[in-house]
């Protein structure tokens, strides 16, 4: 039988605040480890025991492959005598001296950095990463100060079937937002056009995956938002890189935007947002309610991706508007993401911010 021991792990870089208690969790849990991490001022400090084989590929994944807002600069191990430590892995109560959002994530902080800010109320709508809840990041709002945050609100989740896989086969997140909206999948009069071709055994695996949770992470992720709408939308039902329909909605919203003359802009897409105990959600269902009946009127792709601009930055705009009611000490706003770096969104949030006397910096 493998050897097993038991070590501690002290982990230093930006790792608080980043979802990386949730990442060890996971992990540990995935290699049948059991133990306990939590924050501390030393950074992050996790015990375990468990087969040496175990550990080491515990240490390695950590180092190679931690969350991705986190930044790992260095991992002191250490062999220790057996201790009492849990039957299972937890996350325990932090050190009393330790701080549970010390860092903020690197898009944010640089923004701070880079314009010489001290406060602010930030909007990051850029990639994915595992957050402190064990969800996936991607659509928050954060109160910023020095070097802490809070979270103040979110893109409203929904699953994401298939894990890593739905990034490329993005009709996945097509069935995700739907299912998430309240559709039924398994009724095909209800479906997308596009939809409506994929086999019934299909949806049927993937509605399964849903219902019982089986490799289906939840997500605030914008960016798989934009995915998924660009599949509704029938554009594409896989992607060769990240970002590639966020970039092709952009095309089509600007050639609408810039005929705005003549397209009557739909007061249907008005800001959605709702509550959910402290936390405000930028919520999706109505928009795709409005974008199914959109398509089955026969409104065109480029009208269409211009009013999911128009409703994001519209529900965007609202929802800092309560944040800055809390927080009237700073008139700040953050943009991280790709989508502040199109041309659409500055174009639209820029009078709108102007007008309500915010000040906005980006990257």
């Amino acid at each position: 039988m493998p050897e097993k021991i038991q070590i501690a792990v002290t982990v230093k870089g930006i790792v608080q605040g980043v979802g990386f208690r949730p990442f060890v969790y996971n992990l540990a849990n995935r290699l049948d480890l059991n133990g306990v991490v939590v924050n501390s001022t030393q950074g992050v400090e996790i015990n375990l025991f468990g087969r040496t084989g175990d550990l080491d590929s515990f240490i390695e994944t950590t180092r190679r492959a931690p969350p991705t807002l986190a930044t790992v600069d260095s991992l002191e191990i250490r062999q220790t005598d057996e201790q009492h430590l849990p039957d299972r892995f937890i996350i325990g109560v932090s050190d009393s001296n330790g701080r549970d959002t010390t860092v903020i994530s690197p898009d944010a902080a640089a923004i701070m950095a880079e314009h010489g800010l001290e406060e602010g109320i930030a909007v990051l709508f850029d990639g994915a990463g595992l957050g402190d809840d064990g969800t996936i990041w991607g659509g928050e709002f954060l109160h910023v100060k020095g070097a802490d945050y809070e979270r103040l609100g979110h893109l409203a989740q929904f699953q994401v079937p298939g894990g890593d896989l739905a990034g490329r086969e993005i009709w996945r997140l097509e069935i995700a937002l739907l299912a998430g909206t309240g559709i039924d999948i398994s009724n095909t009069s209800l479906l997308p056009e596009a939809l409506c071709k994929t086999p019934g055994e299909l949806l049927f695996g993937i509605r399964q995956m849903m219902v019982l949770g089986i490799n289906t992470p939840q997500t605030s992720s914008v960016g798989r938002l934009f995915d998924g709408v660009a599949a509704l939308l029938g554009l594409r039902l896989e992607v060769d890189f990240e970002g590639q329909v966020a970039m092709e909605l952009e095309t089509l919203a600007w050639d609408a935007y810039e005929r705005a003359d003549f397209i009557p802009v739909s007061s249907r897409y008005f800001a959605t947002i709702k509550q959910d105990n402290d936390n405000l959600l930028l919520d999706y269902r109505p928009f795709i309610y409005w974008l199914l009946e959109d398509l089955r009127k026969g409104v065109s792709n480029t009208e269409i991706a211009l009013y999911f601009h128009l409703w994001l930055v519209r529900s965007t705009i609202k929802i800092l508007l309560s944040f800055f009611v809390k927080y009237p000490a700073t008139n700040t706003v953050l943009l991280g993401g790709g989508l502040f770096s199109e041309q659409i969104a500055p174009a639209t949030t820029s009078s709108s911010f102007k007008r309500k006397r915010l000040h906005h910096v980006h990257r």
